[in-house]
């Protein structure tokens, strides 16, 4: 073999060694950066709880059933909020526990528009609906409702 063939694929076997471990490289850093990411949201959630722990013990405390009622009103809308904003921050930063897949003109077309629609992923499978998880075949859902 010419010596220039031989030092083609050389050079052909060094940038692929470089190259599998460049990926191998990216491949222990995206792990760290997600272990890092789950510890932080499991912190997150274990504060959260310990803090509703400490609010609904405080609650019972008090002897007034309207008083306690404004406070569970108000945790529970403080929950909708919170939830609504931590998947909102999760997604623009792109991440997401549960992604949202939006229907489109070639998936779930009966799904567009619907108040039903819920399009989130769990564990690989995507929950379109309540009244039809897989999605509805054809593009007349019988239950589909325009969102008010």
């Amino acid at each position: 073999m010419d010596d220039w063939q031989k030092g083609f694929w050389e050079l052909f076997e060094g940038t692929t060694d470089a190259i599998e471990q460049f990926i191998e490289d990216v491949t222990l850093a995206v792990e760290d950066i997600a272990e890092q990411v789950t510890v932080e949201i499991a912190n997150d959630i274990e504060q959260f709880f310990q803090e509703f722990q400490n609010f609904v013990e405080g609650a019972i405390a008090f002897d007034e059933d309207s008083l306690f009622r404004d406070r569970i009103e108000t945790l529970s809308t403080l929950l909708d909020d919170e939830d609504a904003f931590f998947q909102e921050s999760l997604e623009e930063i792109g991440l997401s526990l549960n992604p949202k897949i939006d229907p489109s003109t070639k998936v779930h077309r009966a799904c567009i528009g619907c108040r039903h629609y819920h399009g989130r992923v769990y564990r690989g499978t995507l929950l379109v609906c309540g009244m039809h998880p897989y999605g509805w075949e054809d593009d007349n859902c019988p239950d589909w409702e325009n969102i008010q």
